[in-house]
């Protein structure tokens, strides 16, 4: 780092501050920095200065002893420098959301949560759309023919099947990258929002409206002719037999996974295969959450 402030004669009364703070997360890093004042008149008030450090140890103690675990107590200490920058981040603010709808999630309970978020919508004056599907792949079509680039996000009203159609079109469709991905969980099945840590939909909906995005790892699956994109689980031999009798199971909600575990073991249903092409992990996608 090399910055100058250059107070000119004419620039009396002025004050000028200059500060570089660093933080060396590694202990190969190394920093060069060399803040500068030139000042060529007599009433002006300017400092600069700079700082180098590491992580301390002390605080890091403070925050273990407290059963923050190592890698937490980082990423807290980290964000703690960096946040009197990122503070002042102004994100872009949300305008237009289009809503993908699985009716039949979680016991069909989507028409009063739909009702709930455009009420919500409507107090923040925030335009959107609502895309019901209508039936296997809808969703998967619909973000691979829409023009989708006047809205300022994608968001799922189901469970993790509704999920795997959305990023399947996002990422069959190339348009991962300009538009993301939120969340509201109203399946009955529901391991990836799990993941992320909400399972309430008006709060994953305010989590939405906040901006705030992250990057996923996709799996893509090359299967002779075909390509398949999931963000979850891939599974084949038992893992399959026991997806497939647990969509039969539907209407049992969360607890048909188990049931088909324990179905498909007594029924020795269980076969053992290779996948017919390598799994790779590629892409990303974002999600907001």
């Amino acid at each position: 780092f090399n910055g100058k402030v250059v107070v000119h004669p004419q620039a009396q009364k002025i004050e000028a501050y200059q500060n570089n703070a660093n933080l060396l997360l590694s202990d190969d890093a190394e920093i060069d920095t060399k803040p500068e004042l030139e000042i060529y008149a007599d009433d002006v008030k300017c400092t600069h200065g700079a700082t180098v450090g590491q992580l301390d140890d002390d605080m890091l103690f403070y925050l273990r002893s407290r059963a923050v675990d190592e890698k937490t107590a980082r990423s807290l200490l980290t964000y703690a420098f960096a946040d009197e920058v990122i503070s002042e981040i102004n994100l872009k603010e949300i305008q237009k959301l289009c809503f993908l709808v699985n009716p039949k999630a979680g016991k069909q309970r989507s028409e009063a949560i739909v009702r709930e978020i455009q009420d919500l919508l409507g107090q923040k004056n925030i335009d959107f759309h609502f895309f019901n599907s209508d039936k296997e792949g809808s969703i998967t079509k619909f973000i691979q023919t829409e023009n989708l680039m006047g809205f300022d996000g994608l968001c799922v009203l189901g469970g993790d099947g509704t999920i795997n159609e959305a990023i399947n079109g996002l990422m069959s469709s190339d348009q991962s990258q300009s538009i993301p991905l939120g969340i509201i969980p109203i399946g009955s099945g529901n391991a990836f929002a799990e993941t992320l840590g909400e399972l309430d939909p008006i709060k994953a909906l305010n989590n939405i409206l906040s901006g705030t995005t992250s990057l996923i790892d996709v799996f893509k699956i090359e299967d002779r002719e075909k390509t398949f994109f999931a963000i979850n689980i891939i599974g084949w031999g038992m893992a399959a037999e026991v997806n497939i009798l647990a969509e039969k199971l539907r209407w049992m909600g969360g607890i048909r996974y188990s049931v088909a575990s324990l179905i498909t073991v007594m029924l020795s249903l269980i076969h053992i295969s290779e996948p017919t092409r390598p799994l790779y992990i590629s892409y990303a996608v974002f999600c907001l959450k």
